[in-house]
């Protein structure tokens, strides 16, 4: 525990930590605490025994001063830098102290780790007590080098520890040795050749490059130098004249901090919030039968300021306005208020006529995220790439097999492995985000979501005036007419049709009303009941089904709407299978049809080539029968007894 937290000082490392203490005494806390340097100058001022002098000239005789009353003195050479180290003679803090310590912090600040430890070594050669260590020896020319430089340092700049920071990076020349005009013609082409939509290859430009280069009488630059060059002109704007818009979108400058004239994530909670949707990365399963029921929908609403998720709905169904609605019914119900601003993206189901209503009537801008510019909405993209790493993918089921389908064999489809239904995964979800996500420090907070939302509510205030009470006629404006028309058919007997499902109301035996149709909205959070225009008012209508779910909570009645509307989203491929394997089954019937029929063919055919024959015969061995042949006459004689 530091007893001084605010006062302590910290450094990178060891030999920084060092390298302050050497540049700083430690009854010292500034580098040009003492006297103040002297500029030796004609027209510089200086401090000389409480008066303000200005030297008027440097010769070889001495130091000619002259005083604010005008007076003259004339020192000589040694004399005036005896009293400078004496420090009789100081500088003005307006003459030199600001441009002395601009010039020892940019030489503190270029100053390398090697440079520092450098500089540490020479200044515990010059002024330690202890005996030197062999490898900390240097030559007397060395030493009395180092101890003129510290010196001059000392007087010009009050801090004698830079004199003794090495030069070695200012060594050798740090200019181009190719002439300017050569990088004019490499700046020339590039706007000419290289950033034109054709998309011209690097060698076609660098071999214009050289002919260039012949024509104007250049030297060549190797070709190693061309693509670097190229490599450094490639801005945004080159960019996008190349490659387009779109392609050029990673180039373009990303917005580090929060300044004035850069996009903001506001300046309390609920004043700006993201909304967008993702399929999830898993597949689910009905929670009797077993069968697969696909990949579910993530729709998240996250405040940028305190990067909490306000609300979320996980539904089988494809996002569209009704989603959009919903998650903003959901906020409330969660919390009481809504964003003050909603970001969107530039999808159609942020531009239906029902949401621009509801925001319209709870007082919410809407602004749209530019297209193909997925950073203005990090924010939200990065809670999908979150809650992916760590737990969507985690899970049994999910579909990071399928990204590249050619390598995933059969054993691990995700069909195949699919344990979760959609209670359980929201259930769990749920859990992921109130004891995990929302109370884990995050990176750009510096503590967590939880913890910073009521932080700054305290800050920002209770905020009444904008609280919305969760009533059914708020429940009502938020929700979506029925599909079609947006009317239903009255019947007096069976009540009204909507969803695939009757409902009921005694307000429909009026005879009156039989035929008839009214406005009507479902509820997609619950399909067990819908309102319905009737008599001047909205009137809840209630399903057969409703009975089995009267005393059940809202997440159980949303997780039987989700499941329910997931079968019956899947009734016309079961009926394709059906029809399939009727029909294959009837095809097979087709084919013993045919072959009975060919039997039957070749039985009548076979039947009728036979019969003639047969009959002669039977007629022959008839009458062979009773009219005996001359032979056999003739063979029995029947003589006298």
């Amino acid at each position: 525990m530091l007893s001084d937290a605010e006062g302590a000082r910290v450094f990178r490392d060891e030999t920084a930590s060092e390298a302050f203490r050497c540049a700083v005494p430690a009854i010292s806390g500034s580098w040009l605490a003492g006297p103040l340097p002297v500029k030796l100058a004609p027209g510089s001022e200086i401090a000389w025994d409480g008066r303000s002098w200005q030297v008027v000239n440097i010769g070889n005789d001495g130091a000619h001063l002259i005083d604010s009353d005008g007076q003259y003195a004339k020192i000589q050479v040694g004399i005036f830098e005896q009293l400078i180290r004496n420090g009789a003679i100081t500088g003005l803090p307006e003459e030199v102290g600001i441009v002395a310590r601009a010039v020892v912090e940019e030489r503190m600040q270029s100053a390398s780790h090697g440079d520092l430890a450098e500089a540490v070594k020479r200044f515990r050669a010059l002024f330690s007590d202890t005996e030197i260590p062999a490898h900390h020896q240097f030559p007397p020319r060395t030493f009395r080098r180092y101890m003129r430089a510290y010196r001059e340092a000392e007087l010009g700049l009050g801090c004698g520890f830079v004199g003794l920071l090495p030069k070695i990076s200012q060594r050798g020349n740090r200019l181009p040795k190719i002439d300017q005009a050569v990088f004019d013609v490499i700046e020339k082409l590039m706007e000419e050749r290289y950033a034109q939509p054709i998309r011209e290859k690097r060698h076609l430009t660098y071999g214009e490059f050289l002919l260039r280069c012949d024509e104007e009488g250049l030297a060549h630059a190797c070709e190693k130098t061309f693509r670097k060059t190229l490599r450094r002109l490639r801005t945004h704007k080159l960019e996008a004249m190349r490659m387009g818009a779109k392609a050029a979108y990673v180039r373009e400058e990303f917005y580090w901090s929060l300044e004035i004239g850069t996009p903001r994530h506001g300046e309390r909670p609920f004043e700006i919030a993201h909304v967008d949707h993702t399929e999830m990365d898993v597949t689910l399963v009905h929670p009797i039968t077993g069968a697969n029921l696909g990949r579910p929908w993530l729709t998240l609403l996250i405040d940028a300021f305190t990067r909490m998720v306000l609300a979320y709905v996980i539904s089988f169904a494809r996002p569209d306005h009704v989603t959009c609605m919903m998650i903003v019914r959901e906020c409330v119900r969660r919390h009481g208020r809504v964003p003050k601003t909603l970001v969107v993206d530039g999808g159609s189901e942020f531009k239906s006529t029902y949401f621009e209503c509801l925001l319209a009537r709870l007082v919410i801008t809407k602004k749209t995220r530019p297209p193909s510019k997925g950073h203005f909405g990090s924010v939200i993209e990065r809670m999908f790439g979150v809650s992916n790493d760590e737990f969507i993918h985690n899970l049994a089921g999910n579909t990071q097999a399928t990204r590249d389908p050619r390598s995933c064999s059969s054993t691990h489809y995700p069909e195949k492995h699919a344990v979760w239904t959609l209670r359980t995964l929201t259930e769990r979800f749920e859990k992921w985000l109130v004891e995990h996500y929302h109370v884990r420090p995050h990176a750009a907070l510096g503590t967590s979501p939880a913890k910073f939302m009521e932080a700054m509510n305290i800050h920002s205030g209770a905020r009444s005036h904008v609280w919305i009470p969760y009533t059914e006629d708020f429940v009502i404006s938020c929700l979506p007419a029925s599909s079609g028309s947006g009317k239903v058919t009255i019947s007096s007997v069976r009540g009204a049709r909507a969803q695939g499902t009757r409902y009921w109301h005694p307000g429909f035996r009026d005879l009156a009303l039989d035929g008839k149709e009214l406005d009507a909205r479902i509820d997609p959070f619950n399909r067990f009941h819908i309102y319905v225009f009737l008599n001047g008012m909205w009137t809840e209508c209630m399903s057969q089904e409703a009975a089995e779910f009267r005393h059940r909570d809202l997440a159980d009645i949303r997780i039987a709407t989700e499941e329910i509307n997931a079968f019956n989203g899947q009734e016309s491929a079961i009926r394709e299978e059906n029809v399939m394997s009727l029909a294959a089954f009837h095809r097979e019937t087709r084919e013993i049809e045919k072959e009975l029929a060919a039997r039957r063919r070749q039985a009548i055919d076979s039947t009728a080539n036979s019969t003639p024959e047969r009959e002669d015969a039977e007629t022959g061995e008839f009458e062979n029968a009773w009219n005996p042949s001359l032979d056999d006459l003739n063979e029995t004689v029947y003589k006298d007894f």
